[in-house]
């Protein structure tokens, strides 16, 4: 696990609304996802940002 300063889900190929839903999961119960990091390029030689580039996502399903 490793800590990143953005998160990307556009491309997981999800509708606006499920990927407006796994934003509000990742700040309330959590969210799981499958993708990779990568470096973002910063102007700051001595700061460097990490995004995660989601290729696939898994929303929490509520029992009834």
């Amino acid at each position: 696990m490793s800590q990143v300063s953005s998160i990307y889900l556009s491309q997981t190929g999800a509708k606006p609304e499920q990927i407006e839903a796994a934003t509000r999961g990742i700040f309330g119960k959590g969210l799981i996802t499958v993708g990779r990091t990568e470096v973002v390029g910063n102007s700051d030689p001595t700061k460097k940002d990490v995004k995660f580039v989601a290729t696939q996502f898994y929303l929490r399903v509520e029992p009834n």
